[in-house]
């Protein structure tokens, strides 16, 4: 005859199972743990900026940083070598979500052409890194038809729409359309 087990002993092996982590020792479940990609748990990553590239002398560039561990409060910044830059400065960061913020950045006129790092800091002081995320680069401006010689392009967005002034004139450049010429 076989013996049963007893209803009790099965319940001691289940808690003991989910007692101890892989190693087979004990686990305090309020004790902090290590998330994926091996940071501290609530360490913020950063994946990507988009757009990852502005022009030398941009100012109120949003850049919208994604990742993960994002929360009200946190900071981005754009570094070289773990410093923070002082000629690519943020001026503001919207927490969106979890995985979302958006930056506001001053590009200065002589800040270097190169990929920079962006950080993001918690307000509990954890810091995530994305490795040249953004570069800095100088602004091309395409051929004006139609806009003369003497012509000057103050803006562009990421449609390749552009408004300058030319020969005294303002005016506004659309690849699609061409140039409309607005008056003084």
């Amino acid at each position: 005859m076989r013996a049963q087990p007893r209803a009790g002993t099965l319940l001691l092996v289940m808690l003991t199972a989910t007692a101890c982590g892989e190693s087979g020792r004990l686990v305090d479940p309020g004790a902090p743990s290590l998330a994926k990609g091996g940071g501290p748990a609530g360490t913020p990553s950063v994946s990507a900026a988009t757009p990852a590239y502005g022009y030398r002398g941009e100012t109120d560039k949003a850049v919208t940083i994604s990742g993960s561990g994002f929360e009200p409060g946190a900071v981005a910044t754009w570094e070289r070598g773990g410093v923070t830059d002082g000629k690519v400065v943020v001026t503001s960061t919207q927490f969106v979500s979890s995985s979302q913020l958006v930056a506001t950045l001053d590009i200065a006129a002589d800040a270097d052409i190169s990929f920079y790092d962006v950080a993001v800091t918690t307000l509990g002081g954890k810091k995530g890194i994305g490795t040249e995320k953004f570069e800095v680069t100088t602004a091309v401006v395409p051929t004006l038809d139609g806009a003369g010689n003497n012509s000057y392009a103050w803006g562009m967005n990421a449609a390749g729409q552009i408004v300058g002034r030319s020969n005294g004139n303002a005016f506004f450049w659309d690849p699609s359309t061409g140039l409309d010429n607005l008056g003084t």
